[in-house]
């Protein structure tokens, strides 16, 4: 009986081997049967009783095999990888059947257990084992704080690197037969991060491609962590190397510059890129101060009367406009179309913009580079070396961001096949203005190249509602069905001060971490993430949470780690900006305010809002000061789709509604 043999069996940590998978995949019509084996799991890592756990036998490896009851006529096998770890290898409804399926296979269990790419973290839920959905195209639904911590502790993994019907054959859509790069364009929740993962996978496992390893690319390195993670745990927790390359754009520049890269410019400082927003526009203002005041009086008059100094125009036009346009040359800049930019620029204007930007470009190699044109050194480079080994495959995740010079890199990446291109794109999460128009006239796609995701998992209905009033783009062949999903009204509170919107989430935090009486479990720190809009709002907010005991990390604070570590008991705090690809079933928006997003355009503040939002699985709050709101919430419909509330609520509702111009007027 369960008393005397618990000793021998220590259980640690429950693994689900090939077999059991396999089985799952193949009686997924057999829900009862699957919530017995999930129950009987359950009790197992509880040491319940009643479970008749025996011994079976040892394996020509010395594993002991055990067998427990999860019902008067289910047997599930198991077996002792090693001291704490079990794996579940078998299940049947016949116990006879279940060992005899042990005398046919003994042999090849200790081949499962010396596979560690064959191990899937197993769930202790009562049903059914979270990851498995109980169909290919239905939605994972969570059902409260149990189900989600579950999912996050031992399943989290399979949840976001599973793949419905619609997905799965893009994941492994061959290159032969076909032309040109697949664009794969979804909204948010709609999976793109996961297929991504699936494609690069896909690609890895393809040696006959030919050339190096598959690689995939996108802009955020938090993204880039946590796709790592991910891609591990497909390899059973080893990163493989020798198969695939996870970077960021940025990463894999500098990488190729600094290590492989013989004809890069001579003095080129590869190593010193400045990120900052700012940086553009710094150089620009130094640039016209550097030029002779005859020269300088002539560019101003030339971009004539516009918002803000001439300087800060002019560093927009090349942020927003030559750089993402891959312009090269001064003719190809004046027959440019400039789709989208509100402002009007004409021949005189665009002169007086080349010749700064010619004067700028002229000043490389002796200071900083900006973020493009760490991009068009590595693609000179690589164009100049004749040892190149190109890539079998380039999943570019996160597209709708790329520029021309990225596309183009991407395309040279790949030995310039287009056909080895794979882009996931959503254009309402660009965050740079009129972003995806670049990229596309670069790839474009046409017909069958263009592939839409449309069933949307991550959201519930609630919150898919409420963020879509900031859709920039709503063509109807790619717009996101409606989630099969409901939860809470997204909540708006208003707080009285900046201070006190830090106070009002302390407060707000540490209630989601307590049971609420009736409830078994309260939910865990990992459930939730805080998105701030900037690097010093967020490491407030957790030095506050951690003040006020609530274990909490900034992502991107270590910059040398590997993995963002998804399920680390803590809370997340993060920008905006690094939210991009991520999820959580907690989400806090907090400090949303004029002064902090002033920076930002409002194109841009829109995408981002719509980001943050859209990073919630189960429930949204968001808090803001209602003496400082951004007019970008103006566009949110409070009364339909919030429920407003807060300290300061009739102060906030009346600044919210009144008429203040909006970064646009």
């Amino acid at each position: 009986m369960w008393g005397a043999v618990v000793p021998a069996l220590v259980v640690h940590q429950l693994w689900m081997l090939a077999p059991f998978l396999r089985q799952l995949e193949k009686r997924q019509h057999e829900p009862a049967l699957i919530a017995e084996v999930a129950r009987a799991a359950t009790r197992l890592r509880e040491q319940a009783p009643g479970l008749n756990l025996e011994q079976l036998k040892r394996t020509p490896g010395d594993r002991t095999v055990w067998s427990i009851r999860a019902t008067r006529a289910v047997r599930v096998l198991l077996v002792e990888i090693r001291r704490g770890s079990i794996g579940l290898l078998h299940f049947d409804s016949n116990h006879d059947a279940a060992y005899r399926w042990l005398d046919t296979h003994l042999r090849e269990v200790d081949g499962y257990c010396g596979n560690q790419r064959q191990w899937r973290a197993a769930a202790t839920l009562d049903a059914p084992l979270p990851g498995v959905r109980a169909s290919a195209d239905e939605a994972l639904a969570v059902r409260g704080g149990d189900d989600i911590e579950a999912m996050l502790q031992y399943g989290i993994e399979h949840y976001l690197a599973s793949l419905d019907g619609t997905q799965a054959p893009l994941a492994s859509l061959p290159i032969v037969g076909r032309e040109g790069p697949v664009v794969v364009r979804g909204g948010a929740g709609t999976g793109k991060t996961a297929l991504a993962i699936s494609r690069v996978k896909y690609l890895a496992e393809r040696p006959e491609m030919g050339y190096r390893q598959a690689l995939y690319l996108c802009f955020s390195s938090t993204l880039k962590k946590a796709v790592a993670e991910l891609v591990s745990w497909h390899y059973g927790g080893t990163y493989p190397k020798q198969e695939l390359v996870v970077q960021t754009f940025h990463g894999f520049c500098t990488w190729y510059l600094g290590q492989r890269a013989t004809n890069a410019s001579p003095g080129a400082r590869w190593d010193a890129v400045d990120a900052r927003s700012e940086y553009p526009a710094e150089l620009v203002a130094s640039t016209l101060a550097g030029l002779d005041p005859t020269a300088r009086d002539r560019i101003v008059a030339a971009i004539g009367e516009v918002e803000g100094s001439p300087a800060d125009f002019i560093a927009s036009e090349i942020v927003n406009v030559v750089w993402p346009s891959g312009v090269q040359t001064r003719e190809e800049y004046l027959e440019l179309e400039r789709t989208g930019m509100k402002a009007r620029l004409r021949r005189a204007g665009r002169e007086a913009v080349w010749e700064v930007f010619e004067a700028l470009r002229a000043t490389r190699a002796e200071r900083k580079w900006t973020f493009p044109e760490l991009v068009e050194e590595a693609l000179a480079a690589i164009e100049a070396d004749p040892a190149f080994i190109p890539y079998r495959g380039v999943v570019v995740d996160e597209a709708q961001d790329c520029g021309r010079s990225m596309v183009r890199l991407a395309r040279r990446l790949a030995a310039g096949d287009e056909r080895r291109l794979f882009f996931l794109v959503d254009p309402n999460q660009g965050i740079f203005p009129n972003g995806f128009q670049w990229a596309a006239r670069e790839i474009q796609p046409r017909g069958r190249q263009i592939r839409p995701l449309r069933k949307t998992y991550r959201n519930t209905v609630e919150i898919q509602e409420a963020a879509a009033a900031l859709l920039a783009e709503s063509d109807p062949q790619y717009a996101a069905e409606p989630s099969q999903r409901h939860g809470p009204q997204p909540e708006l509170v208003f707080a009285s001060s900046p201070e006190g919107v830090v106070d009002a989430l302390v407060e707000r935090v540490r209630a989601d971490l307590e049971a609420p009486a009736g409830v078994e479990r309260p939910w865990q720190p990992a459930h939730i993430g805080i998105l701030a809009p900037t690097r010093s709002r967020g490491l407030a907010i957790r030095d506050a949470l951690v003040a006020a005991g609530v274990p909490a990390r900034f992502l991107g604070e270590e910059r040398a780690e590997r993995y963002l570590r998804i399920s680390s008991p803590e809370v997340k705090v993060m920008t905006l900006h690094a939210a991009k690809g991520l999820d959580f079933p907690l989400v806090y928006l907090a400090h949303l305010g004029e002064k902090d997003l002033s920076w930002l355009d409002a194109d841009t503040q829109r995408a981002l809002l719509y980001v943050g939002m859209t990073r919630a699985a189960y429930r949204l709050t968001i808090i803001v000061a209602a003496t400082d709101t951004a007019p970008i919430l103006r566009e949110l419909d409070v009364d339909a789709a919030f429920k407003a509330s807060g300290p300061a609520l009739d102060d906030g509702l009346l600044r919210l509604r009144s008429r203040y111009p909006t970064l646009e007027e």
